[in-house]
Order: structure tokens, then sequence, then C-alpha cells
């Protein structure tokens, strides 16, 4: 229990009050959820990963939002993805507007200490929003009736996974990608999976939502 009402709280801070003055917001508010079509889901930049976690809210897509938060987030806010569900639907019927927080503007991030921030006007009210870059060992494989197995691991730095070696060559700047470390999966139900079954496998950095909080006015 104590982990749904700290995602409860977290999750209230994204509504500080919603002030529906506007007729704009009020439209939005009558017509709920956005169910038009979807733009890309991306983590790939601060921009990109704050545009996915607005239209995920804007759509009411809670674990697209939970997948938009950093691993340290999580556990410093005791942010379980089944009490992420729970939390954000009992939001929902308490705030009917919860959808609105999506229609915020996009500003330029600032950069800073290897994060980015952002700082919405969410109907009125300043939120400051806190990334990071996450750094993530993943394999996708094709399972034998044709769906897609995922691994997806959290790491805290490459340096044991690869390294980058210079190649000596006097026409062009060249250097090779090195990996150093097999990766592990699971493939629970299926004895072997062959390597033409292999979609993809490496190593990749992505945005992920650090904190989120209003600021004073």
């Amino acid at each position: 229990m104590p982990r749904r009402r700290t995602a409860l709280a977290w999750l209230s801070c994204l509504l500080p009050g919603l002030g529906l003055g506007g007729c704009c917001s009020l439209a939005r508010l009558f017509c709920g959820p956005d169910d038009s079509r979807w733009v890309t889901i991306a983590y790939d930049t601060p921009t990109a990963t704050l545009r996915t976690l607005l239209e995920a809210m804007r759509r009411n897509a809670p674990e697209v939002v939970y997948e938009c938060l950093s691993s340290d987030f999580r556990s410093r806010n005791g942010v379980g993805q089944f009490d992420f569900q729970i939390a954000w639907e009992r939001l929902r019927e308490q705030v009917p507007g919860l959808h609105l927080v999506g229609y915020a503007e996009v500003p330029a991030p600032e950069f800073a200490d290897g994060g980015a921030t952002f700082v919405l006007d969410v109907e009125g009210h300043a939120v400051k929003v806190d990334l990071v870059q996450e750094s993530f060992v993943e394999l996708e494989y094709r399972r034998p009736q044709g769906t897609l197995g995922y691994s997806s691991q959290v790491v805290t730095s490459f340096n044991r996974w690869a390294r980058v070696e210079r190649i000596d060559d006097d026409e062009v700047d060249r250097s090779r990608l090195v990996l150093l470390e097999p990766i592990e999966f699971e493939h629970e139900g299926f004895g072997e999976i062959p390597l033409a079954d292999i979609e993809r496998a490496g190593l990749v950095r992505r945005w992920k939502v650090d904190s989120l909080r209003q600021l004073e006015q």
C-alpha cells in the first residue's frame, strides 16, 4: 500500500490545480483523451522523450508514461509498474482533466552536468522536468510462432561491455567498436534461439525523466 500512495502522490504533482479557465481547456476537458494517430514514441533526445511523455498523458497511456521514467526515479519513489497503473486510474477518477497536462508546449531544453531540464507551463503553473541519459544492453529475438521476445537491462557504464579502438589509416579517420561481454537473455518456453532469429542486439542510450516537480510561484 505505501507504494501506491507514493505513486499517487507523485502523479498528483503533475496537476497543480489545472486552472481550467480557458475555453480551449474546457473543450479538451469535455472531449476527453486524444485518440488521433500517435506520433513516434522515441527516447533518443530529451525533447523526444518529453514529447513522448506528454503524448502518453494526453492519450491516457500510463504504460508509456511509466516507460518514460528513469530506473532511479522509479526506485527513489517506489513506483512499480503495477502500482503505477493503479495510481493512474485512481487519479483519472479524481481528476477528469488529467489528459490536459499533455497539451503543454515543449520549450528548448537547458543542458547541464550531462542532463537536460525543461520548464513547462501547465495551465498557468510552472513544472520543472529533469531528464538523464541511461545506458542499456538490449537484445530482441523472434520466437518460432513469429512474435518478438525482448531483453533490456540498465547498466551504469558501457566500459564493461565494449571499448573503442583507433584504426591506423592514412586516408580516413576510423575506429572500431570492440564488444567485450556476451549478452545473456531469457527465452522461457523455448529451448534454443538460433542466431538467425536474433533481430537486433547492442548497447543503447536513452533519455528518461528523472524528476518532475511544480515550481513555487
